[in-house]
């Protein structure tokens, strides 16, 4: 019964010292939507820039490990138009798997990140059909440096993702269409 309580306790110590957990916050750099040309009217994307979520770190082998990030960000569409106003607003998940390699304190990090984007606080007529692409996959690559101060590691990241496809595609009716491009920077904090 000691024996594998310490067996438990030991195995709990490492792992972790192996895992470790925190959030990350940011800003976008780009924008995610471009605005299209409405008759009789104009069309506006406002983009919260804020981005959150958490993240955990898996140490694998010496400076190599793997982490999993739930960012999320929020973006709103309105239509002012001769013949109605409306306006929605965009949740856009995102789920970056990535590769990390350690030097010293600097790091890169490269992976697949999975994109889930919704609409919600429809008007009375919305501006913006749903998604044509609601699920959708990129590639990501990013770098950054480390900064250790007790109980706490600070990390500043830049971090370029390419979609594969657009969640709002130019081949519908809405007022704005989504970007392929994205660049975010990106500090996290791991405990």
């Amino acid at each position: 019964m000691v024996t594998a309580a310490l067996l438990l306790f030991g195995v709990s110590r490492v792992e972790a010292q192996a895992i470790s957990v925190g959030v990350k916050i940011g800003a976008r750099l780009t924008t995610a939507y471009t605005i299209k040309t409405i008759p009789d009217g104009i069309a506006s994307a406002s983009e919260e820039r804020f981005t959150i979520g958490p993240s955990v770190d898996l140490r694998l082998i010496g400076k190599l490990s793997v982490e999993v990030d739930a960012l999320w960000r929020r973006s709103s569409f309105a239509e002012n138009a001769a013949y109605s106003n409306a306006a929605a607003s965009v949740n856009d998940w995102q789920v970056p798997l990535l590769a990390k390699y350690s030097m010293k304190r600097a790091f890169i990090d490269g992976g697949a990140v999975y994109r889930h984007v919704s609409i919600g606080g429809l008007s009375a007529r919305a501006p913006q059909p749903p998604p044509t692409s609601p699920n959708t996959g990129g590639v990501c690559v990013g770098g950054g440096i480390t900064f250790k101060v007790p109980h706490v590691r600070i990390s500043p990241e830049l971090r370029y993702t390419g979609w594969l496809v657009r969640p709002f595609s130019s081949l519908y009716n809405g007022p704005v269409v989504g970007t392929r491009n994205q660049v975010d920077l990106l500090v996290g904090f791991a405990f």
